[in-house]
């Protein structure tokens, strides 16, 4: 494969999806959001396009999306929410639009970390990270705490205020007192253990990374992640991984594992097949999609029982026979997001699984050293903390 053949696929088919100025579809048949526009801003943005924007142009995006910042509470809310102030979806599209902005050059109207002041303290900080569940590993809850990871550093970043600082120490603290110390994930249930654990935690461990702070038990959470790699090289309990499975495991891999000399020689092959098992899944259109494997109905699940008996831990067995039969349902034909009003098909190209699959073939072309086709693509990573962000 030639370097710039398979960057030309990848931005052609983001094109396609171009509706107007600053409007990306999802997906083919799907609507532009707020969401799929930073989406598509961060696609351009890893191949090194942003930066050779006219300056005017860089301000017609950023005026976009500014237009969507909520002087009162200083989040981006997105059309037509109804939904609470402190949610999931206002607190990510706030992290997507610091991003946007950050590699724009511009900067957000209003003051972005008004929602800060419900934490002025130590303690606040705490309950909070407790309140919603994060230290039992409650889905999304590690999202969450990435979410007021991010808000504060950028505070800091920005103001210097010792206080911000000092609420992050207790973040910190809060985590490290309540880590599950035979994972080094969050939560003691057998799912928090394997799939869900290294999922949700891997948001946790995006603000150990920008800070350069040290993840304890990092042994014991590369050694699980490498147990979970599949015979084609995915990282998902279903067949064909997933742009979020993938991706996360291979930013723990690097980070816990390659960086640290801990086991090296297995992550270096671990994350050669899933690079090469990552450019299987792009489509002849050139957009990358969440998984070819995905079956249409439970009697093709019979096809995948290599991948269901993969090994010899039975939950792991019983958990992908779950998630594979779940996923096999007609209910589940469709991946249903809060980015966009309309769905997407598991094998069908969209931006969020093109960024995602894109970023994990960056992260690991710049950290493993294999006969790679893409190693003189020049790869461009977020500067600040958040989703994206990469310390080469």
């Amino acid at each position: 494969m030639n370097e710039m053949k398979f960057r030309n696929e990848v931005l052609k088919w983001v094109y396609s999806m171009q509706t107007g100025p600053t409007s990306f579809r999802m997906n083919e048949g799907a609507d532009s959001t707020i969401f799929t526009v930073c989406f598509a801003l961060f696609i351009f943005d890893l191949f090194g396009e942003v930066g050779a924007w006219m300056q005017k142009d860089r301000r017609i995006w950023a005026d976009y999306i500014n237009s969507f910042q909520d002087k009162d509470s200083g989040y981006f809310i997105p059309d037509n929410y109804s939904g609470k102030l402190n949610s999931k979806p206002l607190q990510q599209l706030t992290t997507f639009c610091l991003d946007a902005l950050d590699m724009l050059g511009e900067s957000p109207r209003y003051d972005p970390f008004i929602a800060l002041n419900q934490w002025p303290t130590s303690e606040d900080v705490a309950d909070y990270l407790k309140k919603i569940g994060c230290f039992k590993g409650y889905p999304t809850t590690g999202n969450m705490a990435m979410f007021l990871g991010i808000f504060l550093t950028r505070k800091y970043l920005r103001d210097g205020d010792k206080t911000d600082k000092d609420l992050l120490e207790t973040w910190f603290n809060a985590h490290e007192k309540t880590q599950n110390k035979s994972t080094g994930f969050w939560g003691n249930s057998l799912s928090n253990r394997y799939y869900h654990g290294f999922q949700n935690a891997f948001h946790q461990f995006v603000i150990y990374n920008y800070w350069d702070r040290a993840i304890p038990l990092y042994t014991k959470i590369v050694d699980i992640v490498l147990s979970l790699q599949d015979e084609d090289g995915h990282f998902g309990p279903i067949p064909g991984g997933g742009g979020c499975w993938d991706y996360d495991a291979t930013d723990i891999l690097i980070n816990c594992g390659y960086k640290k000399g801990y086991r090296e020689k297995d992550v270096e092959l671990a994350l050669t097949r899933l690079f090469f098992a990552i450019l299987k899944n792009q489509n002849n259109d050139g957009g990358f999609c969440e998984s070819k494997a995905r079956p249409s109905n439970p009697i093709e699940v019979f096809g995948y029982l290599n991948f269901i008996f993969s090994d010899h831990n039975l939950y792991l067995t019983y958990y992908r026979l779950r998630a594979t039969l779940n996923v096999a349902r007609r209910g589940k034909r469709m991946i249903e997001t809060h980015w966009t009003r309309k769905g997407r098909e598991w094998g069908q190209s969209d931006l969020w699984d093109t960024w995602f699959r894109c970023l994990t073939l960056a992260e690991i072309t710049e950290s493993i050293d294999f006969d790679n086709p893409l190693k003189h693509l020049n790869w461009k990573f977020h500067k600040l903390i958040g989703l994206g962000f990469f310390k080469t």
